[in-house]
This record gives C-alpha cells, structure tokens and sequence, in this order.
C-alpha cells in the first residue's frame, strides 16, 4: 500500500518477529538452503523466521545454525510434527533435516528450491494463487535432477508449473563453477562453437 513502511529484508531487528498466515498451514520447521540461510518455524499459523545464518559451509555457521533452531524452539515450547528442506541433496540444511526427522520418525517434506522463494513472498502477501513468478534467483536443484536456474512459474501453495526457463548449459566442476566463473566461460564457448572452442588457438586474444 502506498504510503506505509515496506520491508525489504527482514534483519535481527525484525526477526524472529512472527508473521501471521493467512491460509491455514500445518505446524513445520522449514530449513532452509546452504547459502544465505536462515529458517523458519511455523506455529499455530504464524511464521516465525529466524535471522540471517549465512553460510553453513564452516563448522561455526552449521553450530550456530542448529543452536539457534534449538533455542527457538525452546522459546517457542515448539515440536513441530513435521520439516522441510530444499530438494538439494547435498545441502547441509537438507541432510540435518534428514537426520531431525529420521530421528524423532516425522515426515521430511522437500521443496524445489525456486517454488520456496516463489510461495515465501506468497504467504508475506497473503497470496493463494496461482500467480505468475519470475524467480532470479541463481541456481536450484530440479526434478528432473538438473539445476534449475532463471526461472517462469505458475504457482500456488500446492506446486508450480514451469513455464520457461534459461537455456541449460554444462556446469563444469558441479558448484566450483559458481566460485571459479572462468569455467562458466569455457561452457558457454563450448556451447556455442563446440569442442574447437577450447583449443587456445581457436580463442580471440585477449
């Protein structure tokens, strides 16, 4: 609504402030992904969203993490009878929501990690969809095991439909890529002109 204070990013003074949902959603404890994480616990219709966790590639980030999903809880008198976490097999948050829920038997819900962004601002807004969403966001893992990234959905709170999407491209070195962009560079040129590409006479000066 024009005229009134909109949050952009909520930060530690605003979380772990609840927001109220309007649809009704079952009690969980919602993850999170493995880069700029926080998470999320769901209690009698209200989402409690933690603060900003970040990375839980180092050992101190992963202890805060799980200290701080313990303290909430505890703060909360929460047992949420259910998680969920990104479809990533390989993301720290998804194998401790694994082992959460392994260990006191509950359900383990996994989520694609664009519908997440896309049905988060829905329930900030009150939105039960469908609705159309453009999501760049970078990169998620995908059904079809492939990452997804650049992404066109028609979504509601029950799944998403894609409707477009970038190009697919090979990903050299799987995440290295991310962190060594020069390896993205000898994708694209491999895609473009194929494997002469890569011969460095074939290569324009630089």
């Amino acid at each position: 609504m024009a005229g009134t204070p909109r949050v952009l990013r909520r930060g530690r003074g605003y979380a772990p402030v609840p927001l109220q949902l309007a649809q009704p959603t079952l009690d969980i404890l919602a993850c999170g992904a493995e880069m700029k994480n926080n998470f999320c616990l769901v209690r009698n219709n209200e989402a409690y969203i933690s603060q900003h966790i970040g990375e839980l590639t180092s050992p101190e980030s992963m202890d805060f993490y799980i200290e701080s999903i313990d303290h909430l809880q505890t703060v909360l008198d929460a047992s949420p009878p259910a998680a969920a976490c990104d479809m990533h097999p390989d993301y720290l948050s998804t194998r401790y929501a694994a082992q959460y829920t392994r260990g006191l038997d509950l359900p383990c819900i996994t989520v694609q990690h664009h519908h997440a962004h896309a049905a988060a601002v829905m329930a900030e807004h009150g939105l039960n969809g469908p609705v159309l969403a453009v999501i760049l966001d970078g990169t998620g893992f995908g059904e079809d095991n492939t990452i997804f990234g650049g992404e066109i959905y028609q979504v509601d709170r029950q799944g998403y439909i894609r409707l477009g999407h970038l190009s697919q491209m090979l990903l050299p070195g799987g995440d290295r890529a991310a962190r060594e962009p020069w390896r993205m560079g000898l994708s694209l040129l491999f895609n473009t002109f194929g494997v002469s590409a890569l011969h460095h006479d074939v290569l324009p000066p630089v």
